[in-house]
């Protein structure tokens, strides 16, 4: 009988998100994504603010970077980082020719893929998992857990700030990570209902499509790290 396959894992005690296995870091941190980035200059800052990845919006998007765009930045970023591809109903093909010209180190598939397509690729998968109007809470719970070989990401939109009833996933035992209508105003009560492993900002910490403010994006990650510190 084979072995289980292993669980899919991040963990906030090294700059690496990973997909080998799942621990709670022994730091508790939340893992911090922020997503949508266009360029270098909100890249370095999310990073020395305390960020753990960058997404780069590969699919169509107001938020989309070319190839040389994605390329150029991350020629100026340090090397050892966690930097996502997010992709939305494109084939295996697009993205191997993609992730072969751009150094990103992780794969986000943002649409209706099936994640066994994208396993040849050998880079750890973000599968988002979209929320319902009509969904319950034993429906999120048995969509997260019913995810392999990959990080659920629980959003109910595509970077438009769209909200949902956190408490839904209050009773979630599998690990996820938490998007949807996030920003420094609602952070704090988002990880307290929800605790989730990580979240993934975009809309909310920018000062207009494709640009962050630095204020926002500052005061994102210091509330959730007062609140690591606290729980």
């Amino acid at each position: 009988m084979n072995a289980p396959a292993p669980e899919p894992t991040f963990t906030s005690q090294t700059p690496t998100l990973r997909s080998e296995s799942l621990p709670v870091a022994a730091t508790r941190d939340t893992f911090i994504k922020i997503c949508g980035v266009t360029n270098y200059e909100d890249a370095q800052f999310a990073l020395d603010a305390g960020a753990n990845a960058i997404g780069f919006i590969f699919a169509e998007s107001r938020r989309r970077v070319s190839v040389e765009a994605a390329r150029d930045i991350l020629r100026r970023l340090p090397r050892i980082g966690n930097y996502v591809g997010v992709f939305m109903n494109q084939s295996p093909d697009f993205i191997d020719d993609l992730v072969k010209q751009v150094p990103i180190t992780h794969i986000q598939l943002h649409g209706n893929e099936n994640v066994a397509d994208f396993s040849q690729m050998h880079k750890p998968i973000i599968k988002r998992i979209r929320v319902n109007s009509n969904d319950t809470a034993r429906d999120l719970a048995q969509r997260i857990d019913a995810i392999e070989h990959a990080i659920p990401l629980v959003d109910p939109g595509c970077g438009d700030g769209e909200r949902f009833d956190w408490s839904l996933l209050e009773s979630v035992k599998s690990p996820f990570l938490l998007a949807g209508g996030l920003a420094p105003e609602n952070i704090y009560a988002a990880l307290t209902i929800a605790k989730p492993m990580g979240v993934d900002v975009c809309t909310g910490v920018e000062a207009l499509p494709g640009v962050k403010d630095q204020a926002k994006l500052a005061a994102f990650i210091s509330i959730i790290r007062s609140h690591d510190a606290r729980h």
